[in-house]
């Protein structure tokens, strides 16, 4: 299983086990925040020691040193991650907020990076706390002012020392904003008190919008089913949605986007079926060009098809 479709995995059991307590959406936050802040021992396998604490201090004090953001800061040493190519390319892409917030007298909260495309949203923060045995963390993913949650699609979170926390986080937005505007979102920070309570505080944030590169769209086939497929390409990736008209037993073996001969794997998951068509989620690292791309369709018996985008 893959890093994001662990990390979907991981948030839908707890949203199954906390379903119960969604009058109190801070506990499941505080467990999630939990989860998340040692996600990078889940994901790569590995026990987090002092020595490891210490390189990774190290690694991000000399990425800072190089004058990269907090997105290139959290690139460094990831390179067997999915996150590794978006990152790089959100260093180049994202625009600076350097927002920071007092969080009552608990610490404070930077927003250093950020980037939408409309209808994704990227964001980096740091928090650092006052003193070491302050609890104080962000909850998981964000909202719009409105109360609509915007739920993780993937992130990565790194403890450098007692007192600093950095993380960057992606979400998906409810519906398409345009080029030029400002989407706003309210973050919230939690603090445990010393009295056992929490204390919530929301921090609002705006983001500007920058237009896609392109729309990629085309029809074909799946094993003889018909297929059309829409894809957006950013700054960061390419990601959208194929549906094949098929049975509701069919089944899709993998797929692939091939641009010049090199074939980049999908790295989203997830399906549906409306009674009609699957719809199957798609996500590609971004290739130098998309001339002549295709995407390559296996159902789960080998037999192949190919869509043209255009």
């Amino acid at each position: 299983m893959n890093d994001e479709k662990f990390r979907h995995a991981l948030h839908a059991a707890a949203d199954e086990c906390f379903s119960g307590v969604s009058e109190m959406p801070s506990q499941r936050q505080a467990v999630m925040e939990r989860l998340s802040r040692k996600s990078y021992v889940i994901r790569r396998r590995r026990t987090f020691v002092p020595a490891i604490a210490l390189l990774l201090m190290l690694v991000i004090a000399g990425a800072a040193a190089a004058g990269l953001g907090l997105f290139g800061q959290l690139r460094s040493g990831l390179e067997d991650e999915m996150s590794y190519n978006r990152l790089g390319l959100l260093e180049e892409a994202a625009v600076t907020i350097g927002q920071t917030t007092a969080i009552g007298g608990y610490g404070e909260l930077t927003i250093d990076q950020a980037y939408c495309d409309g209808q994704r949203l990227y964001y980096s923060y740091t928090i650092r706390k006052g003193d070491a045995q302050t609890s104080l963390y962000l909850g998981d993913g964000a909202a719009l002012p409105d109360g609509t949650d915007l739920p993780p699609v993937d992130s990565w979170i790194e403890v450098a020392d007692e007192f600093v926390t950095a993380a960057f986080y992606e979400v998906a937005l409810p519906e398409g904003f345009a080029a030029g505007e400002n989407v706003a979102i309210v973050l919230t920070a939690i603090a445990h008190k010393e009295d056992g309570t929490l204390d919530l505080i929301d921090v609002p944030v705006k983001i500007p919008v920058t237009a896609p590169r392109q729309m990629l769209r085309g029809e074909g086939t799946a094993s003889g089913y018909a297929a059309e497929a829409e894809l957006r390409v950013t700054d960061v990736d390419v990601y959208g949605t194929v549906r094949i008209f098929a049975p509701e037993a069919y089944r899709l073996g993998g797929c692939a986007l091939k641009v010049g001969g090199e074939a980049y794997g999908n790295l989203a998951w997830g399906s549906e079926y409306d009674g009609e068509a699957h719809e199957i989620a798609l996500r590609f690292d971004l290739p130098e060009s998309l001339v002549d791309a295709q995407l390559l369709l296996e159902d789960d018996e080998g037999a192949h098809g190919a869509i043209e985008l255009r």
